[in-house]
Formats: structure tokens, C-alpha cells, sequence
């Protein structure tokens, strides 16, 4: 009878054991959750704090983008209407 108390004894212990591990398991994981989740909303934070910064810079360089293939477009054009200024003027005196 007394090992039947005894052995019951230490099976309540080793229950109380295996669900003390487990609880702690429980909170180490939710610690773990919560930090990456306060991580994650820390690093979102500072990627919109840093694209807000950079907004306005990638606007102008955007614009000066364009503005440069402007310039470019329009200089090919006038080159493009030289060439063909020339080439009719030098037929001018071409008979066929």
C-alpha cells in the first residue's frame, strides 16, 4: 500500500513537472511572438519613416529622368530634321 502511495505520489509530481514545462514552454513562445511582433512593427515603422524621407528625392530624380529623355528625344529630332534638310537640298540640283 505504501508503494501504491508512494508510486501515486511521484506520478502526481511528474504531472505537476510535465505541466510546469509545459507552461513555461508556453510563455517562452509567447514572449518569442510578442518581440517578433513588436520587431516587425518596429522595422515597418522605420521603412515608412525612411520611404517617406526618400518620396519627395525620388519625385525630383524622376522628374530630372524625364526632363534628360526630353532633351534628348528633342535633340535626335532636330539632328533627324537637319539630315533630312540636307539631303533634300543636295537632291536639289539632282535631275532624274
Amino acid at each position: 500500500m505504501d508503494s501504491n502511495l508512494a508510486s501515486e505520489s511521484r506520478t502526481r509530481r511528474e504531472m505537476y513537472c510535465a505541466e510546469e514545462m509545459t507552461r513555461r514552454a508556453f510563455a517562452a513562445q509567447n514572449r518569442f511572438i510578442s518581440e517578433r511582433a513588436k520587431e516587425k512593427r518596429s522595422v515597418n515603422a522605420r521603412f515608412d519613416k525612411e520611404r517617406a524621407r526618400l518620396a519627395p528625392l525620388w519625385a525630383r530624380g524622376s522628374r530630372s529622368y524625364e526632363n534628360r529623355q526630353l532633351q534628348s528625344r528633342r535633340r535626335i529630332l532636330s539632328v533627324m530634321e537637319f539630315e533630312t534638310k540636307q539631303s533634300t537640298s543636295s537632291c536639289a540640283g539632282v535631275s532624274t
